[in-house]
C-alpha cells in the first residue's frame, strides 16, 4: 500500500527472470486480483535481466487483457501473465501486438 497526495494505492509486485522461451512468466492469484478491483491498484512486474526494468500496469489494463482472453487462468485459481520483450517493445507474450511500452519504467502512472 502506498499513500500519495492523500490517496491510497495498492501495489502488487511480481518478479521473474527471462526463461528459456524468451519471456517472463508471472502468476496472479484470481482471488487476490478480484479483491483489489479498483482504479487505485497497480501491478509492478519486475523484468529481471542484466538490467532490471519495471512494467507498471494499472488494474484496468490487466482486467481488459483477461476479459479479451489475452491472459488466461490455469491451475488452482491463478492467472498466468507472460511478458515478452522484443527490440525494446513489450507485449503480453501470447499476442505480440498492442505494445505496452508506455508502461515500461513509467512510475508517473501511479497518481
Amino acid at each position: 500500500m502506498l499513500t500519495l497526495d492523500s490517496k491510497t494505492y495498492y501495489i502488487q509486485v511480481k518478479t521473474a527472470t527471462i526463461n528459456d522461451r524468451n519471456y517472463y512468466a508471472y502468476d496472479l492469484r484470481v482471488v487476490s486480483f478480484e479483491r483489489h478491483e479498483n482504479n487505485q491498484t497497480f501491478y509492478v512486474f519486475v523484468l529481471r535481466n542484466q538490467e532490471n526494468n519495471f512494467l507498471i500496469l494499472p488494474y484496468t489494463i490487466l482486467k481488459e487483457k483477461i476479459d479479451r482472453g489475452d491472459i488466461k487462468s490455469y491451475g488452482q485459481g491463478k492467472y498466468r501473465v507472460n511478458i515478452f520483450v522484443k527490440d525494446q517493445d513489450v507485449f503480453i507474450a501470447s499476442i505480440k501486438t498492442n505494445s505496452l511500452d508506455y508502461y515500461l519504467n513509467n512510475w508517473d502512472i501511479i497518481r
